[in-house]
């Protein structure tokens, strides 16, 4: 069991080994407010973050005009918008090599979703949750993961009753698998069930492809299937070319 909990050990000095989420996507097919889609100034912040070579400025910038709508949403809603724009600053800074300031957003995003979560529990705060503490444990200490890594498949779980076909609790679910060792994961079950999320033709975003992508390199590299995993980060290059952590996990794997 502690196997499980210390994967984010080999993350951190394995750091393109961790997932990746597109969050732009988590309201898409939910049944709230957000069931539209999210606002473009979202996105558009979300993908800057993602390509990881966007400038500082520019990326406050971006940060600071997502953030400004948080006033189209209230209560519950607005908390869990907020909390995920205070993610994708933990990604920027992940990407940076900033792992302890990138730690401090995620810290924020949590609060922010544990108190939308006080309020209601619904399928997009619970998979928001799930999938910031997953980012969160890669980048703290033991005492971090321990205590929250083993509760990651229940709130997952509490999402997929809630809505059994919202694609990012899926994504989330496999998302475990795949990086996580058992009891908590499965790499062969988690490389199998997200590829065939991957080819089922729902609807998703790019990012989403190349957070599926990423996903099953990782778990085919952690069942020595070299030659597969770089073809899935190869994959995911095709959407992100210039990705550092995907680009750090090709040279690893090819030495």
């Amino acid at each position: 069991m502690l196997d499980a909990v210390r994967y984010t050990v080999t993350m951190e000095k394995k750091r393109y080994l961790v997932p990746l989420l597109f969050v732009a996507a988590f309201f898409a097919h939910a049944d709230s407010v957000f069931e539209s889609g999210m606002p473009q100034a979202f996105l558009a912040f979300a993908e800057a973050a993602y390509t990881s070579v966007c400038e500082i400025q520019k990326i406050s910038e971006l940060k600071a005009e997502a953030v400004s709508l948080s006033d189209m949403y209230v209560g519950s809603d607005q908390l869990v918008y907020l909390g995920l724009c205070e993610y994708i600053s933990g990604m920027d800074a992940y990407f940076r090599g900033q792992n302890d300031l990138a730690g401090e957003f995620f810290d924020k995003a949590q609060d922010q979703i544990s108190k939308s979560l006080s309020i209601e529990r619904n399928v997009v705060n619970l998979s928001a949750f799930a999938f910031t503490l997953l980012r969160n444990a890669s980048v703290k200490k033991f005492s971090y993961q321990i205590k929250w890594v083993p509760k990651l498949n229940g709130i997952v779980n509490e999402a997929l009753e809630k809505n059994p076909d919202y694609l990012q609790a899926k994504i989330i679910k496999f998302t475990i698998q795949c990086f996580i060792p058992a009891p908590y994961g499965s790499y062969r079950k988690g490389s199998v069930n997200m590829e065939s999320l991957y080819n089922s033709g729902v609807a998703r975003s790019p990012v989403d492809d190349y957070s599926m992508c990423t996903c099953i390199g990782y778990a085919l590299s952690k069942l020595n299937d070299t030659a597969g995993a770089i073809s899935w980060y190869q994959a995911a290059l095709a959407l992100f070319p210039q990705n550092w952590d995907t680009l750090r996990g090709i040279a690893e794997l090819q030495k």
